[in-house]
């Protein structure tokens, strides 16, 4: 019970934060410790450095050309114990005349790790383990991160490449 209460208070602090999240998202940092009653004093894994999203990359294939438009980054979190290097990606088959803003979420290559890009917004959920939330189910938390992508456009003669070199993708909750 002790933990589910300092996870809501947790929650109740970003919820209460939210007005100001732009202001202190660079700013901000977030601390739990928690007891476990079965092993006594127990650190929980903390989501407190960005995550670090490298090598953005986007090609929206023109319409009625059968190239492919895809969808592609490199993801990486740095905070200890959660250390996790991963791909992502997502593709549309050529001459589908989808773009690829949509509202859907895409695995990337670890599964623990999924993306949505709206064509302005990336948002990003990162799943993990740990013990010290509790015992099973409640030993597993998601952390979400969401950001602006500023891309630097090219136009092809069969589409549109979009690329961002790097930005720091600060999390914005925990779930």
């Amino acid at each position: 019970m002790l933990l589910i209460a300092a996870f809501a208070l947790a929650q109740l602090a970003f919820a209460i934060r939210a007005p100001l999240q732009n202001k202190m998202a660079a700013t901000r940092r977030m601390a739990i410790h928690l007891t476990n009653g079965t092993t006594g004093n127990c650190d929980a894994l903390i989501e407190d450095s960005p995550w670090s999203i490298t090598n953005l990359r986007t090609f929206q294939a023109a319409p009625r050309v059968d190239s492919i438009s895809y969808f592609a980054f490199q993801f990486e979190d740095i905070n200890p114990g959660l250390e996790l290097k991963t791909n992502c990606s997502y593709y549309i088959l050529g001459g589908s005349n989808a773009t690829l803003a949509d509202d859907g979420y895409h695995l990337c290559a670890n599964d623990d790790v999924q993306f949505k890009y709206d064509g302005q917004i990336l948002q990003v959920a990162r799943w993990y383990q740990d013990e010290c939330l509790g015992a099973p189910p409640y030993d597993s938390a998601v952390a979400h991160g969401r950001s602006n992508v500023t891309l630097t456009k090219t136009q092809a003669q069969d589409g549109v490449l979009a690329t961002q070199t790097n930005m720091q993708m600060p999390i914005s909750s925990l779930s």
